[in-house]
């Protein structure tokens, strides 16, 4: 789980009502879609966003954190006037509501009330915490391990290499967006939540005729593998 941190800001807003579980994409949304998971790999940032999103359409999550898709401009260098998307045209495209976080990303729901169980000031405390982990549709128990932890927890590469569990398993507690308590028990309910978010995501592909995302997420898929493991693997089928 990464630090849960941002500040309250401006909702978004759009001019049309979707209707949640997204069931199909039009056209314009589809071609967003795309360039949205092309500007992910381009930059090579925050590269689970579009998992996330995924799930965020399909209401199997209830807000999310969307990132900047534009990369941090060298120093000496003039920013890109014309950016080919933002993460507001995306958000807005997909009839979702979001906050402003800062000037580099936005907290993203289904709903305005969603939002409203963002913490209320920027201090870190336990109760800041559970609402934000309240906002993200974090199990509590996640985020009560969370609070406690000292932020120095194994990685799934380290109970591969303690023979725990293969990197074919062990690599699916990325495809869950929290962290988990670094014990077998933790992981195995990782790697569970993992796999159904998987399945999820690719269900949708195929159901909004969108298979640059399945595509997108085998990829992912291989470089988390290798990340696991250290060796490389054939694709998924």
């Amino acid at each position: 789980m990464s630090a849960l941190s941002g500040l309250q800001g401006t909702s978004g807003t759009h001019d049309h009502t979707m209707q949640f579980p997204l069931e199909s994409l039009t056209e314009a949304q589809r071609t967003t879609f795309i360039e949205y998971l092309e500007a992910r790999e381009e930059t090579g940032m925050n590269l689970f966003d579009p998992i996330w999103l995924t799930l965020l359409l399909v209401c199997e999550r209830p807000g999310m954190m969307f990132n900047t898709l534009i990369p941090p401009t060298p120093v000496g260098q003039e920013e890109p006037s014309d950016p080919p998307i933002t993460k507001e045209h995306v958000t807005e495209s997909f009839g979702l509501r979001y906050r402003i976080a800062d000037e580099h990303a936005l907290y993203v729901s289904r709903t305005n009330w969603r939002l409203e169980f963002l913490p209320t000031n920027s201090t870190f405390s336990d109760a800041y915490h559970r609402r934000m982990g309240c906002f993200l549709g974090y199990p509590s128990v996640d985020v009560e391990d969370f609070i406690q932890s000292d932020l120095d927890w194994k990685e799934p590469r380290d109970f591969v290499d303690d023979g725990i569990f293969e990197p074919e398993e062990v690599v699916f507690s990325k495809f869950t967006p929290q962290g988990q308590k670094d014990t077998i028990g933790g992981y195995e309910r990782a790697i569970n939540r993992g796999k159904k978010n998987w399945q999820t995501v690719i269900d949708s592909s195929m159901q909004w005729e969108l298979p640059e995302l399945k595509e997108y997420a085998n990829r992912l898929y291989q470089q988390s593998l290798v990340d696991c493991s250290g060796f490389s693997f054939v694709n998924l089928s």
